[in-house]
C-alpha cells in the first residue's frame, strides 16, 4: 500500500509541476509584439479600417492624407496602424476564444513603445544590420506580391446559379442500399447477375450471408459532400429505384439501389457553397492573371527548357548548375538561366536530388518549378511596381510595421538580453519564496463507511475505538447507504489532495494522522465514518530539478522588467505627443 502511494504521489508531484512551472515558448515576444504582418501569398484579404463601434470616433490631425493617434519624434502612428493592431487582437481572442474588455489605451501604448524603441535602434545604427534588411525585404517582397493578388481578386463575384449548383451538390442526400464486396471476382459476378435481370435484394441477402462484404448499408441517407467524387458522378445519372454498375473504390467494390433523394435545407451548406464558388473563381482569375503577366513581360525560350535533362544522372545534374543558357528574358530584368532554375530546384529538395532523379519526377516538374519558383514572383512585383502598390499606405504602413518588430528584437536581443543573468542566489531566493509553487500538496487516503441514521455511525465508531478491523466493519456493519446513491462522497481508499476536499470535510480531517477515525455529516444528512489510512505532507520538489524553469521564470520576470524601464526612459529622451484622448 505504501509502494502505491508514493507511486501517486509522484504522479501528482510531476503534474503540479507541469501546471506551476514556467513554459518556455511564452517568450518575451508574445507578450511585447503581436505580430500581424504575416501576410499569406494567396487570397490576401486586409481590414484597413475597423467599424466605428471599434474604436472611438473623434477628431484626429491629419498626416499625408491620414488620421493620426498619436508620434514620436514627428513619426506618426497612424489611425489604420492602430486598426489593424486592434483587428489582430480581436482575431487572437476569437481563435483563443477568450472574451474580455479591450484595452484601447495599452494598445496605443503598445504601438508608442514600438517607435520609441525604433528611434533609439535606428540611432544605434541596428537597422542597417544586414539581418534586419534581409528580413525586412523579404517582407516587404511577399506582402506586395500578396496585395497585388489581394486586389485583382477582391471584386470577384459570383452569379447566384453557381452557388446553387453547389449547394444542392453539397447539400443534396441520397438514401442508399449498398454493399462493400471484398473482392473483384465476387463483384463481377454480381454485376453479371444484375445485368441479367437477378433481383438486387436478394442478391445482397445471399453475399451477406456468405459473408463476402465488408460493409452494408441500409434506408441511410448520405449527403452529396459525404459521397467520394465518383460514387456521386454515378447517382448524378441515376434515377431513384435504379442499380449502380460496381464501382471500385479504396476500400473494396461497391454496388448501391437508389431508394430515395431529398435536398434539406442547410444554411451552412449555402454559405459553403459561395465561399467554394469564390474561391474557384478566384483561383481561376488568379491563373488567368498569371498567364496575362506572362505573355506582357516575358520571352520563353522552350527549345533550351525542353532540352534540360534533369534525369540522367547526379553529375550531369551538377554540370546543370552551371549552365549560363537562358530559359526565360523578362522585359527590363535579368534573364532567368538554366544554372538559376536547377538551383531552385535543388534547394527544394533538401536530403538532395539523388532520389528524384532515379526515381524520374524533375522533367515534369521543371515549367511549374519555372512558373512558380522563379517566374511569378518577378512578374507579380514588376506589376505591383508599375501600378505603384507600394507607395501605398497600406504597403508601407505595413512594412513599417513589420520592421517596427524586428527593430524591437533586435534591439532585446543584442541591448538588453546580454545584461540579464539571474544569480545563483536568486535563483535559490526565487525558490524559498514561492516553496508552495513548488511543492506537491498536503493529501491523505481516506476510506469510508456511510449510514443513513447517525445512531449507526455512533456505533460503528464505538466499535472501531474498540479494536474493530475498519475492512470487516464496512463488509458487515448494517444500515449502510449505497455508495452508488445520488450525493454520496467517493471516498474509497482513494489518495486525495486536501485542497480538493470540500471545506466541511477539511475541517472535520484536519490535523488528523494516520489511523485517526472521524465523524463527518454530509449536507444530505449522509453519516460517514471517516478511516484515515495515510497521511502524506506537503513536499518541496528538489531545488536541482527546479533550478533550470526557475532561472527561465526569472530571466522572464527581469526582461520585461528591464523592457518597461527603457520605455520610460525613451519617453524623456524622446518627444511623444498622444492625440487619441478617448477609449
Amino acid at each position: 500500500m505504501k509502494e502505491d502511494a508514493g507511486q501517486e504521489l509522484n504522479s501528482y508531484s510531476c503534474r503540479c509541476r507541469d501546471r506551476v512551472l514556467y513554459r518556455p515558448q511564452l517568450t518575451y515576444i508574445r507578450r511585447h509584439v503581436k505580430k500581424i504582418f504575416l501576410i499569406k501569398l494567396l487570397g490576401i484579404v486586409f481590414v484597413l479600417f475597423l467599424s466605428a463601434g471599434d474604436a472611438p470616433a473623434q477628431k484626429l490631425p491629419v498626416i499625408d492624407g491620414q488620421e493620426v493617434v498619436a508620434s514620436v519624434n514627428n513619426d506618426p502612428v497612424t489611425l489604420g496602424e492602430y486598426s489593424r493592431q486592434l483587428s489582430s487582437i480581436h482575431g487572437e481572442a476569437k481563435e483563443e476564444k477568450q472574451v474580455g474588455k479591450i484595452d484601447y489605451k495599452g494598445i496605443l501604448d503598445h504601438l508608442i513603445t514600438l517607435r520609441l524603441f525604433r528611434e533609439e535602434a535606428i540611432n544605434m545604427g541596428l537597422n542597417e544590420l544586414p539581418e534586419v534588411k534581409e528580413a525586412v525585404d523579404v517582407y516587404a517582397r511577399q506582402t506586395l506580391n500578396g496585395i497585388l493578388r489581394g486586389e485583382y481578386v477582391k471584386r470577384i463575384e459570383v452569379d447566384e446559379e453557381e452557388i446553387d449548383r453547389l449547394y444542392v451538390e453539397a447539400a443534396r442526400e441520397y438514401k442508399l442500399k449498398a454493399v462493400l464486396i471484398n473482392n473483384r471476382e465476387d463483384a463481377n459476378k454480381v454485376e453479371e447477375e444484375i445485368k441479367a435481370g437477378g433481383n438486387f435484394d436478394e442478391i445482397m441477402k445471399r453475399i451477406l450471408a456468405d459473408k463476402k462484404v465488408k460493409e452494408s448499408a441500409e434506408g441511410v441517407y448520405f449527403a452529396g459532400r459525404e459521397l467520394l467524387p465518383p460514387v456521386l458522378e454515378v447517382l448524378s445519372k441515376m434515377e431513384t429505384g435504379a442499380v449502380s454498375p460496381v464501382i471500385e473504390i479504396k476500400d473494396g467494390f461497391l454496388v448501391f439501389r437508389l431508394e430515395d433523394v431529398r435536398l434539406p435545407e442547410d444554411p451552412g451548406a449555402k454559405e459553403e457553397a459561395r465561399k467554394q464558388a469564390i474561391d474557384f473563381k478566384r483561383k481561376q482569375a488568379l491563373e488567368d492573371y498569371k498567364a496575362l503577366l506572362t505573355k506582357k513581360y516575358v520571352k520563353l525560350d522552350d527549345k533550351v527548357l525542353d532540352s534540360i535533362d534533369y534525369e540522367s544522372t547526379v553529375e550531369d545534374f551538377e554540370k546543370l548548375r552551371e549552365d549560363r543558357r537562358v530559359i526565360a528574358q523578362i522585359e527590363d530584368e535579368e534573364p532567368i538561366t538554366v544554372a538559376e532554375l536547377t538551383n531552385a530546384i535543388n534547394n527544394e529538395y533538401y536530403h538532395g536530388v539523388e532520389a528524384a532523379i532515379k526515381k524520374r519526377k524533375l522533367n515534369d516538374k521543371k515549367r511549374e518549378f519555372l512558373n512558380d519558383k522563379l517566374l511569378l514572383k518577378r512578374l507579380y512585383r514588376k506589376e505591383a511596381l508599375k501600378i505603384g502598390l507600394d507607395k501605398s499606405p497600406v504597403f508601407t504602413g505595413m512594412v513599417k510595421e513589420y520592421e517596427n518588430s524586428v527593430l524591437f528584437d533586435t534591439f532585446i536581443r543584442r541591448v538588453i538580453v546580454p545584461d540579464i543573468k539571474p544569480a545563483e542566489e536568486e535563483i535559490r531566493g526565487y525558490y524559498d519564496k514561492n516553496i508552495t509553487r513548488y511543492s506537491s500538496p498536503d493529501m491523505m487516503r481516506i476510506n469510508s463507511i456511510v449510514f443513513a441514521r447517525s445512531e449507526s455511525a455512533a456505533d460503528a465508531m464505538e466499535r472501531l475505538k474498540k479494536g474493530t478491523e475498519f475492512k470487516w466493519l464496512q463488509s458487515n456493519a448494517e444500515g449502510q447507504v449505497d455508495k452508488s446513491a445520488q450525493g454520496v462522497l467517493p471516498f474509497n481508499g482513494s489518495v486525495l489532495t486536501t485542497n480538493d476536499l470540500p471545506q466541511d470535510v477539511l475541517k472535520v480531517v484536519s490535523g488528523a494522522e494516520a489511523g485517526d477515525i472521524r465523524l463527518y455529516t454530509g449536507p444530505e444528512k449522509y453519516y460517514y465514518v471517516l478511516y484515515i489510512q495515510d497521511v502524506f505532507p506537503s513536499k518541496p520538489l528538489p531545488f536541482e530539478e527546479l533550478k533550470e524553469e526557475i532561472s527561465k521564470s526569472l530571466f522572464t520576470e527581469k526582461l520585461n522588467k528591464s523592457i518597461d524601464d527603457w520605455a520610460v526612459k525613451l519617453r524623456e529622451v524622446y518627444e511623444v505627443k498622444v492625440y487619441m484622448s478617448e477609449f
